[in-house]
């Protein structure tokens, strides 16, 4: 592995999928949490689990359910498919949000290494 590495958790929010955030531990309980600049409006949020390269994907853990949990209590679990692509969930009535924690639940196993990355979160607003 080279110099340069790719785990914090501002790098879930980059828009990069050569990049992500990878918690320290195997997954489940670990949490990121994100504030935005202004209160914001959105329609879905799109994630990407695991890494973006098809020789690692498999390799590493991948989230099976990350919790979102919003600033007024309410929160809502997420599946993800086990597939190497974005994967978008809509929410019906478009909160307007400070912060958004999300926090691993499960995983699918990874094959050689039990840490579980996340390439991307990306927060939709409306058109």
């Amino acid at each position: 592995m080279g110099a340069m590495r790719h785990f914090e958790a501002n790098q879930a929010f980059d828009g990069d999928l050569k990049t992500g955030w990878t918690p320290v531990g195997p997954g489940p309980g670990e949490w990121i949490e994100v504030f935005f600049k202004a209160p914001a409006s959105i329609t879905s949020i799109s994630i990407f689990s695991g890494y973006s390269n098809a020789a690692r994907f498999s390799m590493f853990n991948r989230v099976r359910e990350i919790r979102m949990s919003f600033p007024n209590g309410f929160s809502r679990v997420l599946t993800l498919a086990d597939k190497m692509e974005m994967q978008r969930f809509n929410l019906p009535y478009h909160p307007v949000l400070h912060s958004i924690k999300f926090e691993i639940v499960s995983v699918y196993q990874g094959d050689k290494n039990d840490a579980t990355p996340i390439t991307e979160i990306e927060f939709n607003r409306p058109e």
